[in-house]
């Protein structure tokens, strides 16, 4: 049921994908990409792929809040899909030795 739930989530939040960010939310993911930027000394062709993924990661939890009720299961699924799925696409862009920087940082 927790599957099916999920799957329905995911397709709903796929018409978040038409809607653009609002100014604040692209700011906080373009601040974020910068950091990593600098953390992880990227490439500027790697930062670019990263801050698409990252907004496309924005719009899917955008759509996630929307549809689904705050500390619930499904929320809680639906944020541990998201946040593999886009763990994976940024593993793909960074080296093992940029992740393990990002990993490493000093958090604030």
């Amino acid at each position: 049921m927790k599957k099916l739930v999920l799957a329905l989530v995911l397709m709903i939040s796929i018409n978040a994908f038409a809607q653009d960010l609002k100014p604040k939310q692209k700011q906080k993911v373009e601040a974020t990409v910068d950091n990593m930027a600098e953390v992880m000394e990227l490439s500027a062709d790697q930062k670019a792929k990263i801050l698409d993924i990252k907004i496309e990661q924005e719009k899917e939890r955008i759509a996630i809040v929307s549809k689904t009720e705050k500390g619930s299961d499904e929320r809680k699924a639906a944020f541990t899909e998201l946040y593999k799925k886009y763990g994976k696409k940024q593993k793909e862009i960074v080296t093992p030795e940029q992740q393990k920087k990002w990993k490493n940082r000093p958090k604030e």
